[in-house]
């Protein structure tokens, strides 16, 4: 008789424990591939999955958030690198970049990277450059450098532009440059001599 009573003295608290132990490992997320997640009556998903897969959809939008980021998405104010204009040098304030490839809104083909950088030259005027990589594919494809010197929305600004082969310019890293340019006025076909270096 007292053999018995020890017997059921163990076993009730053993299993007690198991129950117990198996809750605790499917809470702490045990494989139940072999069953059907749990729902509640309405057939819902558990508050576990609805905040797992909230994580999930929050992961997915910053991926594709960042995939679809605007040619400004990376930025540097400051040391952002120098253009020469003839015989002036002329230091940038800030620079922008997207150095990943983009599909090109006219002419097909991709754009490889923009790079675009803002001054002021030595009379005060405003000053910016945009550098665009167009690939092999594209109706324009070459790197595209344009310069417009003054306020663009005052109808003084002037308009130049460097046209060139793919390769033109050099992309270190986030550093582009290029040497020995000849930036052309479409208005009256002036040139003018440069070469720049942009850092973002």
């Amino acid at each position: 008789m007292r053999a018995r009573i020890w017997v059921a003295t163990v076993l009730i608290p053993v299993l007690a424990f198991a129950a117990c132990s198996g809750s605790s490992e499917a809470g702490l997320g045990t494989d139940l591939s072999a069953s059907d997640p749990p729902t509640s009556a309405a057939g819902s998903d558990t508050a576990a999955d609805q905040g797992a897969d909230a994580v999930a959809d929050a992961g997915t939008d910053a991926d594709e958030a960042e995939s679809t980021a605007p040619a400004d998405s990376a930025a540097s104010v400051g040391g952002a690198g120098t253009i020469v204009l003839g015989d002036e040098n002329i230091t940038f304030d800030s620079a922008r970049c997207f150095l990943q490839e983009q599909d090109a809104a006219a002419g097909g083909g991709k754009i490889l990277f923009v790079v675009q950088a803002y001054g002021a030259n030595s009379a005060g005027e405003e000053l910016y450059i945009d550098v665009s990589r167009y690939d092999q594919d594209s109706q324009f494809s070459g790197d595209k450098i344009e310069l417009v010197v003054g306020d663009p929305y005052s109808g003084n600004a002037l308009s130049w532009e460097a046209n060139d082969v793919v390769g033109t310019v050099a992309l270190d890293g986030s550093t582009a440059s290029a040497g020995s340019l000849t930036f052309r006025n479409g208005d009256d076909g002036t040139t003018l001599p440069g070469s720049f270096e942009v850092h973002c």
